[in-house]
């Protein structure tokens, strides 16, 4: 380590076995998000993910469990050495296990001006890794012949060094590889990929290939030999004013770099895919995965693409459920030993306000079709009927049927399908608005329903609602309005009307002021264009009228940004950082308000049938509900896992919470007392007693259940901390459960009694 650091200082300143079985979306293992999967044989598997995830399988992945270490940063890389032996890499460190998992020691302690990333180990001794200095962004080459304990900065003598950008690499023996460089242009900062090769273990490089200008590579892997494969993407004209988009490459390496050919050509437009990684398995099997984008319609998608005769012909895993403009990383992919391809993808960005994640097992047909596991993405809106639930998630809509905890499909997914905007004027009428993209053309999709969400009929057409539309309203049955601010592209607004459900469309015109004009809302009594005017005042216009004659009031703030409305009486307005009750009968601001930090923003506000006010104000990591009748004095509850909005179920008595990787929450008093999949908001036969923060604590069950149950204890991201094993008689019963090993945090204890759950929230201090 010593020797690192000085070295540092010194340069940096410095078969395929495809079973008959259709390509599943299997459970997700975990809520963390999975950065790598590796597998020791055809039954033992590791995979690795955020705060310090990890699981094992025992039986090939059809089930994984999560094992408790002390490591809480995320491991980004898992690299298997051989059988049991096993490197992962943290932000900070290296651990190894010799026993598949089951211990971990720390291996290797990074220096703080250095990062490593992309570790490659020959065998027990030698391996590889990347080196980044933290301040200058510099790469260069390391190597270690004691397994990974310490590491030895490689001259790579043509290598440029703060000049050129080392990516990833694959070595077949301790001396001869082949590596990714970007070379950087002589005056500008542009790069240009390369293929380089070395016979010295690193210690000089010899550039082989350079790739066209628009043209990356992006993973690169051996199959012995001295041949290799590398995936990765060209950057495709699509025509003149029509955008581009990533054409799928994949190169042939032979005897090190003497001959290097296309096995795809970016050119073919067969697969838009911009690839993160490639396996390849028995000589036999190239698989690449990664994300398409199309850069005027933004769609991201997972796409597997797989050759089974070394490139000469190429196969398309079709994913019917698109995550639209949630960004995926698809980086997280292996083959287990008998040729079966497993892949974890997770997504993120503003649009999606945290990730969505997906576990697929790809077999023989090439079509992904069975959901196997509640999970439907994001949910964006949750609406009930009597004692029927509905979930709009991005990726479908979901309908329960008198049991919270089980959901079915209501809509079959449509290829190329995101779902954007919904609005129910009440709990039987409702519409959803998505769109699909096929044939190189953007199709707008329009769902209603009139019993509730039971059944929706689907129309498909070329509509004048252009899909950049910002907002939606439907605010009772035959009324549809859907309006474009001047900020989204193409740069100009527009609010639209059909009272036909998108068979005919009129325009209405906009005040003069349309430039300034940022949401739109309608109640059965008047509409709302929330804004202000050009010259920064913040307020909205108002019509009453069928002829939509526009009133301007000004509420003396900044202009208005987006509207909550609580009821015909009541709304929130956002002007800055600022949630600002209005009068919506006299058209006057209120002095009730909620203030927002840089990091959170409220998201949605609903108001109980006792009067209770409840904001949910969520970052990109976690949420905060603000809860009580007073505006002036509201509960705060909270880090809790990331959500998005808030419901009232009919009768005006329970609050529910939603929001990412398809979770649901009961409000009790403001507080989640349920984690998903949770029973309907009943009297909880399970209750704590005796102080929290003692090292044991006294559960009480009143149920009728006889047999196993199982009490877990899960910290607030929903990972797994504890668990104990009881059995019940079906009556009453106390037991108490140790806790001295917890760490101080927020926790949900669930019991699990047959098929069905029971939480309440625990604080240790």
């Amino acid at each position: 380590m010593k020797q690192l650091i000085l070295l540092l200082s010194a340069i940096a300143c410095f078969n395929l076995l495809f079973s008959q079985e259709v390509h599943q979306i299997m459970p997700k293992p975990t809520d963390q998000r999975i950065y790598d999967i590796e597998f020791f044989d055809i039954a033992r598997g590791i995979m690795v993910g955020a705060n310090g995830t990890i699981l094992l399988t025992d039986d090939g992945g059809d089930n994984w469990e999560a094992i408790n270490t002390e490591i809480t940063e995320g491991i980004t890389e898992a690299e298997l050495i051989d059988r049991g032996n096993c490197i992962i890499r943290t932000s900070h460190n290296l651990y190894k296990t010799s026993d598949y998992g089951q211990s971990w020691e720390l291996l290797f302690e990074v220096p703080d001006t250095a990062t490593f990333s992309n570790i490659d180990m020959v065998d027990r001794v030698y391996g590889f890794a990347v080196c980044k200095n933290r301040t200058s962004e510099a790469t260069i080459l390391v190597a270690t012949d004691d397994g990974g304990r310490s590491w030895l900065v490689k001259e790579m003598k043509g290598f440029r060094y703060g000049k050129d950008k080392l990516g990833k690499f694959a070595f077949e023996d301790k001396e001869r590889g082949m590596l990714l460089i970007q070379q950087k242009y002589q005056n500008y900062n542009d790069y240009d990929w390369a293929i380089a090769r070395t016979y010295s273990s690193g210690g000089s490089v010899e550039f082989v290939f350079i790739v066209d200008e628009y043209e990356a590579i992006s993973a690169i892997v051996s199959n012995g030999n001295g041949q290799f494969y590398t995936g990765g993407w060209e950057q495709l004209n699509k025509g003149e004013g029509e955008g581009y988009w990533y054409g799928t490459t994949c190169y042939e390496v032979k005897n090190f770099g003497d001959s290097i050919e296309y096995v795809h050509y970016p050119w073919t437009y067969d697969f838009p895919l911009k690839t993160s990684n490639i396996k390849i398995w028995n000589d036999s099997l190239i698989c690449l995965t990664g994300t398409s984008f199309y850069q005027e319609e933004p769609i991201w998608s997972l796409y597997c693409v797989f050759s089974t005769d070394k490139g000469k012909n190429w196969e398309w895993a079709q994913y019917y459920c698109p995550l639209g403009f949630a960004k995926p990383n698809a980086d997280a992919m292996n083959i287990r030993p008998d040729g079966k391809i497993f892949i974890s993808q997770s997504g993120g960005g503003y649009y999606s306000n945290g990730f969505i994640q997906l576990f697929a097992v790809l077999s023989s047909d090439g079509l992904w079709r069975s959901m196997n596991s509640n999970f439907y993405g994001n949910i964006l809106k949750l609406t009930f009927d009597n004692s029927n639930a509905n979930i709009v998630s991005e990726n479908a809509i979901v309908r329960s049927h008198g049991n919270i905890t089980h959901w079915s499909p209501n809509i079959d997914n449509e290829w190329y399908q995101e779902i954007k905007l919904f609005s129910f004027a009440d709990h039987k009428n409702g519409v959803v608005h998505g769109w699909t993209y096929h044939d190189n053309h953007m199709y707008h999709l329009l769902y209603h329903t009139k019993d509730g969400g039971e059944n929706w009929i689907t129309s498909i057409s070329d509509s004048p609602v252009h899909h950049w539309t910002s907002c939606m309203s439907y605010p009772e049955e035959g009324r549809l309005y859907f309006f474009k601010s001047e900020d989204d592209y193409p740069y100009y607004a527009s609010l639209q009307f059909t009272d036909n459900l998108g068979e005919t469309y009129t325009e209405i015109p906009l005040p003069e002021d349309e430039g300034s004009l940022r949401y739109m809302e309608f109640t059965p009594t008047a509409g709302y264009l929330f804004g202000g005017f050009a010259d920064g005042r913040g307020g909205y216009y108002k019509c009453t009228d069928e002829n939509y004659n526009w009133t301007f009031y000004d509420l003396g703030t900044e202009i208005i940004s987006k509207a909550y409305i609580v009821n015909e009486d009541l709304m929130f307005v956002r002007h800055g950082n600022t949630l600002q009750a209005v009068d919506m009968v006299n058209d006057q601001l209120l002095d009730g308000r909620i203030s927002e930090t840089s990091n959170y923003r409220v998201q949605d506000v609903v108001q109980d049938d006792l009067g209770n006010y409840c904001f949910v104000a969520t970052s990109d990591f976690d949420t905060y509900f603000y809860f009580g009748p007073d505006l002036n004095v509201l509960k705060s509850s909270g880090p809790y896992p990331p959500m998005r909005g808030l419901t009232v179920d009919p009768d005006g008595k329970h609050i529910w919470a939603f929001g990412n990787n398809g979770r649901l929450y009961y409000l009790g008093d403001g507080m989640p007392v349920g984690v998903d999949p949770i029973s309907h908001p009943d009297a909880f036969p399970f209750k704590i007693y005796g102080n929290p923060i003692s090292n044991n604590l006294e559960f009480s069950v009143n149920l009728d259940f006889q047999g196993e149950t199982w009490l877990q204890v899960l910290d607030m991201n929903g990972k797994l901390v504890q668990e104990n094993r009881i059995f019940l008689q079906g009556n009453a019963a106390r037991f108490l459960v140790n806790t001295s090993r917890l760490p101080s945090g927020t926790y949900i204890c669930s019991l699990i009694a047959g098929d069905k759950r029971f939480s309440e929230k625990i604080v240790k201090e």
